[in-house]
């Protein structure tokens, strides 16, 4: 019953701030003061649509995505002279690697701009060729992030990626030779999704505790209207078996990440940084509390970028409250809430509107006055259950931003 109205409750709140009333399509304006920020681009082709996937995606179509990459760089230049201080660059998708060639270029203009330090790249097994390895190295690729989703064929089926180019004896090697190569490789697996058993959640720990990629993050099935979870076997449960079963060899990071016991901890942008730029086709951005989302219309965006102008669809400054709120649910999916920090960004008052998460947290063991205190194993739980209600919540808003920009 805590675990539905926790997750009910934050879907509720953050779909209210993410579609409130006052919302514009403003473009976003940088933080003051070159306050530095995340830059994510997206890239929204694949050669197989995944139907679990709630992200801006298209079949791939190699001159449009050459055209779709050409506006990228354009966009990224728009970015520039807005003056934005960048510190990390994450690519996602969609599968960002179907033309590797535009992606090590359009990287190379990032580079060139800001030279952040942190070059962040999601990808598909099948797409970790040597060629596409080697064009990513030289890119200065430093994290690769790799979407497994499983190694077991009946959860792939259930998640529609029956169609596989290369036998999962082959997955494994082409893994090992980029956790060799890159600095960081992060591996994706779903761990509660439909058809998932107990049994073939052991499989796939097994096989991340063969292969020690530096990071796993095994999330939840995220997709709008189902915040609640979809499989069979009760979250709680699965969640403690990948907490038992990689303890001593891997420790939790995140929410859903871990990291190997001697490594750093490297995360996705959208917990690292309090400001980000979404750059790119169906790509949301948070700068200086307003939150946006650009056209999911592809030819819309190719047009905004050929006339100069961002592509933005939808935008809202959100209220304090809403920016609390959000600054309480990153901290969660890092797994600690600095009160003394919190204190400082918004004052007492303003933490009193957030005692509902506040009491949750604080029954977690996750606060600490004047410095983060890391959560109990019972408190990364309700993180990610917390963390799981809030992207479904924009899951659920991304479709409402997709009906508004192919009407």
């Amino acid at each position: 019953m805590l675990e539905k109205s926790l997750s009910r409750y934050v879907y509720r709140k953050s779909l209210e701030a993410l579609w409130r009333k006052g919302r514009s399509a403003d473009p976003p304006v940088p933080p003051a003061g070159g306050k530095p920020l995340m830059l994510y681009l997206h890239v929204p082709f694949c050669q197989e649509l995944c139907g679990f996937c709630t992200f801006n995606r298209y079949p791939f179509e190699e001159g449009l995505a050459r055209r779709y990459f050409q506006a990228l760089r354009a966009e990224i230049e728009i970015y520039h002279s807005m003056g934005c201080a960048v510190v990390g660059l994450y690519v996602g998708g969609g599968t960002p690697t179907v033309l590797p060639g535009e992606l090590a270029r359009t990287i190379g203009l990032v580079r060139s701009l800001w030279n952040p330090p942190v070059i962040s790249v999601e990808t598909h097994p099948d797409h970790l060729t040597e060629e596409t390895c080697a064009l990513l190295e030289e890119a200065g690729v430093n994290r690769l992030s790799v979407g497994v989703q499983s190694f077991q064929e009946p959860v792939l089926a259930t998640l529609d990626r029956r169609s596989r180019h290369i036998s999962r004896d082959e997955i494994r090697a082409r893994i090992c030779r980029s956790i060799a190569r890159f600095p960081t490789v992060n591996l994706d697996l779903i761990f509660a999704a439909p058809g998932r058993t107990i049994d073939s959640l052991k499989e796939d720990i097994l096989a991340v505790n063969e292969l020690l990629p530096h990071q796993v993050t095994f999330y939840p099935l995220m997709s709008p209207r189902s915040s609640d979870g979809v499989s069979t076997v009760p979250p709680r449960h699965l969640y403690a078996l990948i907490r038992r079963r990689l303890s001593g060899r891997y420790r939790p990071s995140s929410g859903w990440s871990f990291s190997l016991a001697d490594g750093s901890p490297i995360d996705e942008y959208i917990s690292k940084s309090e400001d980000y730029a979404g750059l790119g086709s169906g790509s949301f951005g948070y700068l200086d509390g307003r939150f946006y989302a650009n056209t999911f219309s592809i030819p819309a965006y190719l047009r905004a970028i050929g006339a100069g102008e961002l592509p933005v669809v939808r935008s809202r400054r959100l209220r304090r409250s809403e920016r609390i709120r959000y600054y309480s649910l990153m901290s969660l999916s890092n797994g600690h809430f600095d009160l003394g920090e919190a204190l400082r960004k918004f004052g007492f008052i303003s933490l009193l509107q957030l005692w509902r998460e506040l009491l949750m947290v604080a029954a977690a063991g996750g606060i600490g006055a004047g410095r983060p205190v890391r959560f109990t194993g019972k408190g990364r739980y309700f993180s990610m259950l917390a963390m799981r209600a809030f992207f479904s919540a924009v899951g659920e808003f991304r479709e409402l931003c997709r009906r508004i920009s192919t009407a």
